[in-house]
């Protein structure tokens, strides 16, 4: 199964999701495509398992350049205790891209 197959496969929960977390699906997607040229080398992994490293590998890359330009700007420290006072301690979500986050009810 290639990862086209698999994206292709995701088709009805990316239909059901709401059309902001659509928006955050097809990111991922796009992330995992970055390194489908890499997964091909893997070839005892599950192609799923393959996209889920591609995409977390992204999700880090850009979570490094995001702590280094906020280090930039004379801020605090994702690891400082005190990085989530502006947001009252909450950290902001990908269910807070659309709008107001779903109650998932857990």
């Amino acid at each position: 199964m290639t990862l086209e197959a698999i994206i292709g496969g995701l088709k009805d929960f990316r239909r059901a999701l709401r059309a902001g977390d659509r928006v955050v699906f097809d990111e991922l997607m796009r992330k995992a495509r970055l390194h489908a040229a890499a997964g091909s080398y893997q070839a005892s992994l599950n192609p799923a398992e393959t996209m889920f490293l591609a995409i977390l590998i992204e999700l880090a890359k850009e979570n490094m350049r995001l702590r280094e330009e906020l280090r930039s700007r004379g801020g605090r420290g994702m690891g400082d205790p005190k990085a989530a006072e502006g947001a009252g301690g909450v950290l902001i979500g990908a269910g807070d891209v659309g709008g107001a986050a779903e109650d998932t009810g857990t």
